[in-house]
């Protein structure tokens, strides 16, 4: 593992110009396994333009460290991309432009301490109409401030996409994973999403969801990846929805599935499951020789329109 740090002082890194400068061609002469950039004695790390090409030589984990009490991490100016990125910051992690990886995960934790009641901004904060986007897992982390955006904000992932803190967006938010249609990935949210009366589509393999997803006079639309079969309170389908998490849904319509997804089967919904969706629950099988099977238990939903093959 190589580690470079700047006690006291900020990195740049790219074309960011700080107290201590690790410029594109000084990157791309680095061959580590892993490699650490920053510590808990350094300052904050500014990152600006870096080409998948500028960090490749690094073959594992490169990690950017600013934890140092209120230390943040900037990515700003130009895109950058990585093979693989962990990024660890005190006090708040700011993405401005497109930042990816090519095949690994990335990981951005905006509050590492998860405890100093004196940081002032502790989350990670996307704007701009950035896109994240992780060649494996997407996992984010802000304990204390949560996940932030203003602007549309796109999280991507081949696998999963893990929220473990609160999201809160000021505009439309799209989330795919399984980007590659392998069938592994899934969307992973611990904590509440909130999209302030905007949008909210997510493309998945499947679903995991533990608390509220609120769009409140906009629309959700839940769409499995790659033809993949839907299940409505049944087990049955590879893209579950089940009744509990039906029911964390707020939204003016829902919309399930639509021509490029598989069948959909409904088990046992009541509708105190859709209580929470003003307008219309849509069911979408349209794609060519879908269907959507009523089965078992007998379901009831606040207004319901179904469209099949």
């Amino acid at each position: 593992t190589l580690a470079v740090s700047n006690d006291d002082g900020t990195i740049g890194l790219g074309d960011a110009d700080k107290d201590f400068d690790l410029s594109k061609l000084e990157l791309s002469r680095i061959t580590a396994g892993d490699a650490q950039i920053g510590n808990d004695t350094s300052a904050s790390i500014t990152v600006n333009n870096l080409a998948v090409g500028d960090t490749d030589g690094i073959s594992g984990m490169l990690t950017l460290d600013a934890t140092r009490d209120d230390a943040q991490i900037t990515f700003n100016t130009a895109a950058s991309t990585f093979t693989s990125l962990t990024a660890n910051a005190d006090d708040g992690i700011i993405v401005d432009v497109d930042l990816s990886s090519t095949t690994g995960d990335l990981i951005l934790d905006g509050d590492f301490d998860d405890i100093d009641a004196a940081d002032t901004l502790d989350q990670i904060l996307v704007r701009n109409a950035s896109t994240i986007s992780a060649g494996n897992d997407l996992i984010l982390n802000a304990a204390k401030g949560g996940i932030s955006s203003v602007g549309v904000l796109t999280l991507e992932a081949n696998r999963h996409v893990v929220l473990n803190d609160a999201l809160a967006a000021t505009d439309d938010v799209f989330i795919q994973t399984d980007k590659n249609n392998s069938g592994i990935g899934g969307i992973q949210a611990a904590s509440a999403i909130d999209t302030d009366d905007n949008n909210l589509t997510i493309i998945s393999s499947d679903l995991e969801l533990a608390n509220a997803v609120n769009s409140g006079t906009a629309n959700i639309t839940l769409k499995s990846s790659n033809g993949r079969s839907i299940s409505v309170g049944s087990d049955a389908g590879q893209f579950r929805i089940s009744s509990d998490e039906l029911e964390l849904l707020t939204a003016q319509n829902l919309y399930i599935g639509d021509g490029s997804t598989g069948s959909i089967i409904v088990d046992g919904i009541s509708s105190a499951n859709s209580a929470n969706i003003t307008d219309t629950v849509q069911l979408n099988a349209t794609a060519e020789r879908m269907s959507v099977t009523f089965e078992n238990a007998a379901s009831s939903f606040n207004p319901l329109e179904v469209v099949a093959d």
